[in-house]
């Protein structure tokens, strides 16, 4: 039977948890405490070689890396490299070889090379400067591009990436835009590569782009809120990148709309979306045959889910909370993809970023 290991990057203890997800029982046990450094947050899984990478967002800036125990969920150091930047976003292109980053305050992007035994080889390959706060790099399985949410300047840019030599091409392909001040966060891709959804961070707009084709560029569909207007919430503004101390006139209103994630279901028809100030889910239908969205329902969670992921199969989705210390697990009801809150568990100081790796 396969495990299923559920890792959580806690930024303020400086470590990793990793717990086990029992899908019979329907629990999540911990199983480890790994030491990592303060400010670790992004993390991202290659399962094929069981190797976890994490950015370290405080100087002097790294990236870790540990093979995961496919039995167990222990970690085991391999490396550590330094990086010039702190990275907000990791991610893999589209063939496995590269560990793509994204830094929000240096306002660039990086690729890493990865050898067949999954470790990082040294300096990034290259480099591309432009473009204001870039959060995610979301790589199309589908064609050779990457998109960027760039939350400052409201648009998403379409960027060849070439995979042979981990170069990004130095202009965009195509670009698409956002609402004026709606700050383009974090997106996800269907899997037939038809519809991309983009979460905007500081409105709460979810933006549905389609495309007639893997050639064809994506063109704008719909937006749909994800706060209720009954939610009381208003318009929020973008914040200094974490690991950087805020200025006087950074002290957000309480009320200010803090999107986060964004993640659908793997048969593509559910999407869900976090806030943070109130601590909020939001969950989507999805219209598969025209991509179309539609809101279902608001619950609140744990404080500041900043992260949350959706197990392979999606039959649960485990939330962390920034400003909790407890991580939550819903079952993921099939029929309505409604969230059933099973339990809390133990976490971590500012737990922030969770990936999830099953093994045979």
């Amino acid at each position: 039977m396969a495990k299923t290991f559920v890792f959580i990057s806690n930024a303020r203890d400086g470590d990793i948890s990793g717990y086990v997800l029992d899908r019979e029982r329907k629990s999540l046990s911990p199983v480890s405490r790994t030491k990592a450094s303060p400010m670790v947050m992004p993390i991202a899984i290659d399962p094929d070689t069981a190797t976890l990478h994490a950015a370290v967002r405080r100087a002097p800036y790294a990236l870790l890396s540990y093979r995961i125990d496919r039995t167990t969920g222990d970690l085991t150091p391999l490396a550590s490299i330094p990086v010039a930047n702190s990275l907000v976003n990791l991610s893999f292109d589209m063939s496995g070889r590269w560990l793509l980053g994204a830094s929000y305050g240096a306002n660039l992007l990086a690729s890493f090379q990865i050898d067949a035994e999954g470790c990082l080889q040294g300096d990034p390959a290259s480099t591309l400067a432009g473009g204001d706060k870039p959060h995610a790099i979301v790589p199309d399985r589908h064609t050779d591009l990457a998109f960027v949410p760039y939350l400052g300047d409201d648009r998403i840019h379409a960027y060849r990436f070439d995979a042979a030599h981990g170069r990004f091409a130095e202009q965009p392909e195509y670009s698409l835009d956002a609402p004026a001040g709606s700050g383009p966060r974090h997106a996800s891709m269907s899997a037939d590569g038809r519809f991309l959804y983009v979460l905007c961070e500081l409105l709460g707009t979810v933006i549905v782009f389609e495309r007639t084709s893997p050639d064809a560029p994506f063109v704008e569909l719909q937006r749909v809120e994800s706060i209720p207007a009954a939610a009381g919430m208003v318009p929020g503004r973008a914040r200094p990148p974490s690991g950087v101390a805020p200025g006087p006139d950074d002290t957000p209103d309480p009320d200010s709309i803090y999107c986060a994630d964004i993640h659908m279901t793997p048969d593509g028809r559910f999407l869900y979306t976090s806030e943070r100030s109130h601590g909020l889910l939001s969950h989507f239908s999805i219209d598969p045959s025209t991509g179309r969205i539609e809101l279902i329902d608001t619950l609140e969670t744990v404080a500041s889910p900043r992260s949350f992921a959706i197990d392979p199969a999606g039959e649960f989705a485990i939330v962390a909370g920034q400003n909790d210390s407890r991580v939550a697990l819903y079952a993921i009801e099939r029929a309505s993809g409604r969230l059933k809150l099973l339990e809390h568990v133990d976490g971590g100081g500012d737990a922030n970023w969770v990936a999830i790796a099953s093994f045979a």
